[in-house]
C-alpha cells in the first residue's frame, strides 16, 4: 500500500471505535503505554470486509483454522507440514491416519479451491516422506448443500467434483458440521478423526459495524443507497462485504465478491469527488463478468457472461480455464514489478517440486 499510494497518508492500525457524531475514528493503542489515536474525517468509507461466521459453534471457532487472510493461509501451510512431520515418526497407523486427514468445511469457491490446492500440495510433498503413503492421506470436503460450487452452473460443478474425486478428494454432501473437538470433527451423521479442520462455510460483516448507529440488513451489513452513501449520514459511505448495496440496473443485491467491490470503489471515489464539487453522484450498476474456480493442478472451471446477453454464458474447463484464471489474476496485480515476480514464481513451480520450508508464523 505504501508503495502504491504515493498521495495518500497510510496508517497501519486497528480501529477501536467510530464516532459518527464527532466525525472521528479512534485507533486502538498498539502498546499498553501508547494513548489511542484519533483521526478526524470529513468523509468516511466503511470498507471493513467480513469475518468468519461460526454460527455460534464455539468449539468449531476454537479448533478450526480460519481462511480469510494471507496469514491464515501461511498458518494452514505450516500446520500441514507439521502434521506430515509428526506422521512421519508415528508408529500407530490409526493416529497417523488422523494426522494425515484434513477436513475443509464449506463447498463454495474458497472451500473448493483450498481443497484442490491442499490436495496438490500434500501429494506433492509425499516424496520427501518415505515412511508415508498416499493411501494414508485424506482430504475431505464437507458441504451442507447437495452440490459444490452453487455459484456455477450444475455441469461445471459436477465436472469440478469429478476431477477432484479422481485426484483423491472425498466429498460429504448434504452433511452439516455440528461440532468439533481436538482430533474429532463431528458431523450431522457421523464423526471424522482428524487433527486439521479449516472453516470456509460462512462469513458475516465486520462486528465493528454493530456499534454504529446506522441501518443494517439481516446479515449485519450497512444499508446504502444507489450511490453507496449511508442514509441519513452525510459523508458516510460503505462498499464491499460490509455494505448492503443494490445493483442500479437489475435492482438485485450485489454479491459480496471482489469483482463487485472493485467497481464499487471506482464509483464511490467519483461520488465523493462529485459531492465535494457540488455535482450529483452516480448510481452504481455493474453486470457480473462471470466466475472462475481452480480445482487442482492446471485444472479450473470458468463461466463468463456474454455482454448484453444475461441469460447465456461461455463455459470453459480444464487447462484452458486454468490458463485464463492465471492470466486474469496476473493482470490484476498492481505494478509491473509484482507481475514479473509472480510470473517467475509460477514458472518455477512448473519445473521444481513443492517447497516444504515452514515460514515464520506471526501469532
Amino acid at each position: 500500500l505504501r508503495s502504491s499510494l504515493h498521495r495518500t497518508e497510510f496508517i497501519r492500525g486497528s480501529v477501536g471505535a467510530i464516532d459518527i457524531e464527532q466525525r472521528r475514528v479512534i485507533l486502538r493503542a498498539d502498546h499498553g503505554t501508547d494513548p489511542p489515536r484519533e483521526i478526524q474525517f470529513d468523509h468516511l468509507v466503511l470498507a471493513l470486509g467480513s469475518v468468519s461466521n461460526y454460527f455460534g459453534m464455539a468449539n468449531v471457532q476454537r479448533f478450526a483454522f480460519g481462511f480469510k487472510t494471507l496469514l491464515d493461509a501461511i498458518r494452514i501451510r505450516n500446520h500441514v507440514i507439521e502434521m506430515f512431520e509428526l506422521a512421519d515418526r508415528e508408529s500407530d497407523p490409526s493416529h497417523r491416519q488422523e494426522l494425515l486427514t484434513f477436513v475443509i468445511a464449506g463447498g463454495g469457491f474458497a472451500g473448493v479451491e483450498l481443497a484442490g490446492a491442499l490436495n496438490d500440495f500434500a501429494h506433492g510433498i509425499l516424496a520427501d516422506y518415505p515412511n508415508l503413503h498416499s493411501e494414508e492421506l485424506s482430504i475431505v470436503l464437507v458441504h451442507a448443500g447437495d452440490r459444490i460450487l452453487p455459484e456455477l452452473s450444475e455441469s461445471l460443478a459436477r465436472y469440478a467434483q469429478q476431477k477432484m474425486e479422481a485426484r483423491g478428494v472425498r466429498f460429504r454432501l448434504d452433511t452439516r458440521l455440528t461440532d468439533a473437538q481436538r482430533g474429532v470433527v463431528i458431523l450431522s451423521d457421523s464423526e471424522i478423526r482428524a487433527m486439521t479442520l479449516v472453516w470456509t462455510a460462512g462469513t458475516t460483516p465486520n462486528p465493528l459495524l454493530k456499534l454504529l448507529p446506522v441501518d443494517r440488513d439481516k446479515r449485519g451489513a450497512v444499508i446504502v443507497d444507489d450511490a453507496l452513501a449511508v442514509k441519513n449520514h452525510k459523508g458516510l459511505w460503505a462498499l464491499g462485504d460490509c455494505a448492503s448495496a443494490s445493483n442500479g440496473k437489475t435492482g438485485k443485491m450485489c454479491p459480496p465478491t471482489a469483482q463487485f467491490a472493485i467497481r464499487q470503489a471506482e464509483v464511490l471515489a467519483k461520488n465523493i469527488h462529485a459531492q465535494l464539487e457540488g455535482r450529483q453522484p452516480r448510481t452504481f450498476h455493474f453486470n457480473s463478468l462471470g466466475a472462475l474456480c481452480v480445482v487442482g493442478h492446471q485444472t479450473a472451471c470458468a463461466e463468463l457472461t456474454i455482454p448484453f446477453v444475461r441469460t447465456k454464458s461461455l463455459r470453459f474447463s480444464g487447462l484452458l480455464a486454468w490458463l485464463m484464471w492465471r492470466g486474469i489474476y496476473l493482470s490484476k496485480l498492481p505494478g509491473i514489478e509484482r507481475k514479473i515476480r509472480v510470473l517467475m514464481d509460477w514458472t518455477a513451480e512448473l519445473f521444481f517440486p513443492r517447497d516444504i520450508v515452514q515460514t515464520i508464523d506471526l501469532r
